[in-house]
């Protein structure tokens, strides 16, 4: 009922390719047009509340707009995690490893995080396909299997209007204990596929990049990007003696949130001008 509903009824769309992008969600009722609905693929996603599926009435809708349906992949695109690869909560070296690190076999649960002699697995699923993961090498490089990094949505759902934009695995979660939304990099770039999909979702942005000059280098050009989309700017800071919030802890990371510093106009053309 809620799919037809969103086929059939008059909600205003955008269409983007092959893709139709839906003000309205008939599930959760967001109306700031993040309903993604892919016609040639059969699928539809809401960024707002994260559900979706497979379509209804596709063929029909597909033939309205003149889309021609994409043949099924072929077995050498077929993303697949190393048999290998198994919960790290279920390991003993592996919940050792968390404890290094400070983080929870719940939360690391909630992440679907793998583990296989010493490499972490990282999955995104998109309608419950994995369609890329990144991996943490033991000599602690992030490596990313998949096809389109760009679209690789690292959300960690929170409960404010902001968001935090972090770096790696680690600052992210433990950011996301102060109960914001976090975006999780595995780097120092914000993709434009990425970009328009945030900016869909929030008004408010807190940058949380490194201490050292590459994370200060990505601030500053993400706070560009973020400008140029007229939203609304802070930069949080790890304490000065951390390379990142992952070596932070709680204490260290609530009283850096109380020292949150906010963009205003002068600041960010500072910043734009700053070489």
């Amino acid at each position: 009922m809620a799919i037809e509903l969103l086929f059939h009824s008059n909600v205003p769309y955008k269409r983007q390719g092959n893709e139709l992008i839906y003000k309205e969600c008939p599930l959760c009722g967001n109306e700031r047009f993040n309903v993604q609905v892919n016609l040639a693929k059969g699928l539809w996603h809401c960024w707002a509340c994260d559900r979706g599926g497979k379509l209804r009435g596709l063929s029909v809708l597909a033939a309205e707009h003149g889309i021609v349906e994409e043949p099924e992949s072929s077995a050498d695109n077929v993303i697949l995690l190393p048999e290998n690869a198994k919960p790290i909560w279920l390991s003993q070296t592996g919940t050792e490893y968390l404890e290094l690190r400070g983080v929870s076999g719940e939360e690391a649960r909630r992440l679907n995080i793998l583990y296989d002699h010493g490499n972490l697995y990282v999955p995104y699923f998109e309608n419950n396909n994995l369609v890329a993961f990144n991996v943490r090498t033991v000599e602690g490089k992030w490596i990313f299997n998949g096809t389109d990094r760009d679209t690789v949505h690292y959300l960690i759902r929170g409960n404010t209007d902001s968001i935090v934009l972090a770096e790696g695995l680690f600052d992210g979660i433990k950011l996301s204990r102060t109960g914001h939304n976090v975006f999780v990099l595995f780097g120092r770039v914000l993709y434009e596929k990425q970009l328009k999909r945030l900016v869909q979702l929030f008004d408010k942005f807190i940058l949380a990049l490194d201490n050292d000059k590459p994370g200060k280098m990505a601030t500053l050009k993400i706070a560009k990007q973020l400008d140029d989309n007229n939203r609304s700017l802070h930069i949080v800071r790890p304490p000065a003696e951390k390379k990142d919030f992952g070596e932070s802890t709680d204490e260290e990371i609530n009283q850096a949130f109380q020292n949150i510093k906010k963009l205003g106009v002068a600041e960010v053309l500072k910043m734009r001008w700053k070489k």
